[in-house]
């Protein structure tokens, strides 16, 4: 559920349950992608090529964050 966005665009997806993502740039490379999920510290890659399908992208836990409460209404 972490939003890829390229950076200066309004081009963004998200990802899979399993970190999983594809996003097809706007611009030409190279490009910085801006990874955000909540709990996390959000992170800016730079992509100047793209010689691979795999990309290996690891988030730090954020230290705000304490606990979260979800509220649901049915």
């Amino acid at each position: 559920g972490a939003t890829v966005q390229e950076k200066g665009t309004n081009n963004f997806t998200l990802t899979d349950t399993e970190g999983k993502f594809s996003i097809i740039p706007k611009q030409k490379l190279p490009i910085t992608l801006q990874i955000n999920l909540l709990g996390f510290v959000p992170q800016e890659i730079e992509v100047y090529e793209i010689d691979s399908d795999i990309l290996d992208i690891n988030l730090k836990p954020s230290d705000l964050l304490d606990e979260i409460v979800v509220v649901g209404y049915g």
